[in-house]
């Protein structure tokens, strides 16, 4: 006999892999039954962040896309390196009207998403069905997505911290050919600091403070941010449009993935940023293009992947040194720039560097303080 509130998948969370997921899926066959529970009471609650990746598909994301850019700089308190990419365009998304287009696309078929619902427990103990207990009710399906993010950060490495505001100016001061990456890159004890700026167009801009952490600092993020906005702005008379702030792991800690084979946790909790950079975006769109087609005609749904061993390794050199020499971050950021070509950084950051980028990228590191992070990396045997 069924249970009553049965569904084929049920989806925790209305974020970027469940709700991407929701929406691949019921695109393909709109009459699979799909169930998303999200703890805000909606979308518009839920906090906003801007997404931002490299493609060589920009148009891809034309309708989503906040701005596109094929030149950036990373930047000292000395020195700028500025980039281009003849063949990949830097894309920003706001996550807030990403996430309402998919909501917007599922409504036509056999998906739904309630509201204010936080799960309490899965039951993976019945032999049939997979049971979801939240603070209002109990469902049952056949597979569970889980994306809610971990928040226990004691055991990472790193902590990447941001507050940030799209603001615009009475008059114009920004460049909208050219964003950001890493402005004015700089180190307070252990603490690595730079500004992230993304103009638009000439009047309006994200400005976001970043800093990169241990877990158990809590940098004043939006003193700087106050700061940093007025030197970037003058005297101009600005006017704030959007608030974002957040933080995103830095670590290479396994995410350990539940026993039961129909229970799967994706996003965030699943690994999905990458260790060195915090970068997820891409990463989650391939695994849910890949999982909608494989559901699709086999009605099984793949773990996320996590990446390759060589890249989880070097992830994890690159992350120990930061943590043991943070100081050297100014040299190690600047001279990947300075060595490796806008194209080729672009392809090393989506993921898709050759051997030959990657050894342009270790010839391109100070081998000392490399060294320190190598040793480290040997020695826990954690990638």
């Amino acid at each position: 006999m069924k249970p009553q509130n049965l569904y084929d998948i049920i989806v925790i969370g209305a974020g970027c892999a469940g709700l991407g997921l929701a929406h691949a899926i019921s695109q393909l066959n709109p009459t699979i039954k799909i169930l998303i529970l999200e703890k805000a009471k909606s979308l518009d609650e839920a906090p906003k962040k801007t997404w931002s990746f490299w493609t060589d598909q920009p148009n891809l994301w034309k309708k989503h896309a906040w701005h596109r850019w094929s030149k950036w700089y990373l930047s000292d308190l000395t020195n700028t390196i500025t980039q281009e990419s003849h063949s990949h365009q830097y894309v920003s998304v706001h996550s807030d009207q990403y996430l309402n287009n998919l909501a917007n696309g599922i409504h036509h078929s056999n998906s739904s998403i309630i509201f204010g619902q936080t799960v309490l427990s899965v039951d993976t103990s019945q032999l049939d069905y997979l049971g979801v207990q939240s603070n209002n009710d109990h469902w049952y399906s056949d597979w569970v997505i889980d994306t809610r993010p971990v928040t226990e950060n004691k055991h990472f490495e790193l902590i990447q911290s941001f507050h940030g505001r799209i603001i615009t100016s009475e008059t114009p001061c920004f460049n909208p050919d050219t964003f950001g990456l890493m402005d004015e890159l700089k180190v307070n004890q252990k603490t690595i600091h730079f500004r992230y700026i993304l103009p638009k167009d000439k009047h309006t801009c994200l400005i976001e403070t970043t800093c990169i952490h241990p877990p158990s600092e809590t940098p004043d993020l939006e003193q700087h941010l106050e700061k940093d906005i007025q030197r970037i702005c003058g005297n101009n008379k600005i006017t704030t449009q959007r608030f974002e702030q957040g933080y995103l792991p830095m670590t290479s800690v396994s995410f350990q993935q539940p026993k039961h084979s129909r229970y799967i946790r994706a996003g965030q909790p699943a690994g999905a940023l990458r260790p060195s950079s915090g970068y997820g975006f891409m990463r989650i769109q391939r695994w849910i293009q890949q999982a909608a087609h494989i559901y699709h005609q086999q009605k099984k749904i793949p773990k996320p992947s996590v990446g390759s061993h060589f890249v989880r390794y070097m992830d994890q050199i690159f992350l120990n040194t930061l943590v043991s020499i943070p100081t050297a971050a100014p040299k190690i950021f600047l001279s990947l720039a300075k060595n490796l070509s806008g194209d080729d950084f672009a392809l090393f950051m989506m993921e898709q560097a050759n051997m030959r980028i990657w050894r342009q990228v270790i010839t391109s590191l100070p081998t000392k303080d490399m060294l320190v992070g190598w040793r480290q990396t040997v020695a826990s045997k954690n990638y």
